[in-house]
């Protein structure tokens, strides 16, 4: 009479398979266990918009003080806009103060920066400028006298 249950490892015949005698299993590594290429990789959930730190974002006079910047240094070709220079330096300086006493809130911007390099170049230019309009006003009223041409 044939055991109904055989022992382990024992098969009765060629169609029976004991318990290891299985074949290779879908969650079993084939490979050596060192080998991270073969190792089931374990699956990742996407991040939750709710529990990540919340999105910074940039100063809003980040980017008027990059615009008034540029701006005022146009004003290299329209002697006009070069008042806006010291507008966008101060804008730009105060961004990125704020940014950095508030980071959570705020992020770094190059934006300000920009505002800030732009802004203090157009205020050089600025104040070179007007130094030498001074200049020429005063060269040119020493050089052709203080009288005005008229005489009573």
């Amino acid at each position: 009479m044939s055991d109904p249950h055989p022992p382990p490892g024992s098969a009765s015949g060629p169609d029976d398979r004991g318990p290891t005698d299985v074949g290779p299993t879908r969650d079993a590594p084939t490979a050596h266990p060192r080998d991270a290429s073969s190792t089931p990789h374990p699956v990742q959930a996407a991040p939750s918009p709710h529990l990540g730190p919340p999105s910074r974002s940039t100063h809003p006079r980040a980017v008027p003080a990059m615009v008034l910047g540029l701006v005022g240094l146009s004003g290299l070709f329209c002697l006009v806009p070069f008042a806006l220079s010291p507008v966008a330096w101060y804008y730009g300086a105060v961004a990125r103060r704020e940014a950095e006493r508030d980071e959570r809130t705020w992020a770094p911007s190059p934006f300000a920066t920009a505002g800030i390099v732009t802004g203090a170049v157009g205020t050089v230019l600025l104040v070179f400028g007007t130094a030498a309009v001074v200049a020429v006003a005063l060269v040119t009223w020493l050089v052709t006298g203080s009288s005005t041409g008229y005489e009573p």
